[in-house]
């Protein structure tokens, strides 16, 4: 798969348990599964470099499934999930 000019080979992760920080200051846990993550398969440094700086994807699947919103202002820095 080719993004950003850059090829990755896709690995399909185990179930996994993900953590988010709560308004509350508590954890807001979630147990996921169907994740991949993309590999960059450029074998110098500097097409590995050049690959993992490219940012991280999630996916609009993963949303819908947990019924979650992104909400996103990149001129303050700022993203967040909703539940």
């Amino acid at each position: 798969m080719r993004i950003g000019g850059s090829s990755f080979s896709l690995h399909s992760l185990p179930p996994i348990a993900l953590a988010f920080g709560a308004e509350d200051g508590g954890l807001e846990r979630l147990a996921a599964e169907g994740f991949c993550i993309a590999v960059p398969t450029r074998k110098t440094v500097y097409g590995r470099d050049e690959a993992l700086a490219l940012p991280s994807i999630l996916g609009l699947d993963f949303l819908r499934e947990q019924k979650m919103a992104l909400y996103a202002k990149p001129s303050e820095n700022t993203a967040y999930l909703e539940k």
